[in-house]
Order: C-alpha cells, then sequence, then structure tokens
C-alpha cells in the first residue's frame, strides 16, 4: 500500500465526519459503508497496525445512510 492511499483513506473518512457519508459518495456505491471498510480492509492486508485509525474513524462516521 501506498502512502497516497492511506493518506485518501484517512482524508474520505475525516470528510465524512465534517459533511456527511453522502456528500463523499462522489462515485454513487449503493452501499458506501462496504466500500470504505473494503478500503480499510485493503490497508490492513498490507500493514495490520496501520488499520487502526482509520478504523477507529470508521466507528465514528455514520455510514447509515
Amino acid at each position: 500500500m501506498r502512502v497516497e492511499h492511506y493518506d485518501a483513506v484517512r482524508a474520505l473518512l475525516h470528510n465524512c465526519l465534517c459533511t456527511g457519508q453522502t456528500a463523499q459518495n462522489h462515485a454513487g456505491h449503493p452501499d458506501f459503508r462496504a466500500h470504505v471498510y473494503g478500503l480499510i480492509a485493503w490497508i490492513g492486508e498490507t500493514s495490520p497496525t496501520g488499520r487502526g485509525k482509520p478504523l477507529a474513524t470508521a466507528f465514528r462516521v455514520d455510514l447509515t445512510s
């Protein structure tokens, strides 16, 4: 995993906290929650310790809409 991808996921989660997940779903994923957790799982595949912060942030984001 490249640092740019990790930073992009963290930025996505931060923006979800600030503006809501609907505003961040630019690609129109039908299950945005699954998409976000998939990105975090992908980070965990290459860096198990690196997924901690994004996962903790994802727990704070309302991904139910």
